[in-house]
């Protein structure tokens, strides 16, 4: 039987929860992984401070989904209410 795991979230927490989970199935077939957020992408907090002075760091603070996780896991782009 297949199990299915959802993770909410593009923060921190939910991040560091899909690269956590990935690394402790390692391959597993029988289990799906579902990331959902409504960002694409998981921004570095710490750094925001710095687009005030320089817009175009913000290329280099937000990081893409499909750039954390791995291929089979799935991602959902949606609000959760």
């Amino acid at each position: 039987m297949t199990e299915n795991v959802v993770v909410l979230g593009s923060g921190y927490a939910g991040a560091g929860a899909i690269k956590s989970l990935e690394d402790e199935l390692d391959g597993e077939t029988d289990v799906d992984v579902t990331w959902v957020s409504e960002r694409d992408y998981h921004l570095v907090l710490h750094e925001s401070h710095r687009c005030i002075r320089d817009p175009s760091v913000q290329e280099n603070i937000a990081i893409p989904v499909h750039e954390i996780k791995q291929p089979s896991t799935a991602f959902i782009q949606d609000e959760v209410v």
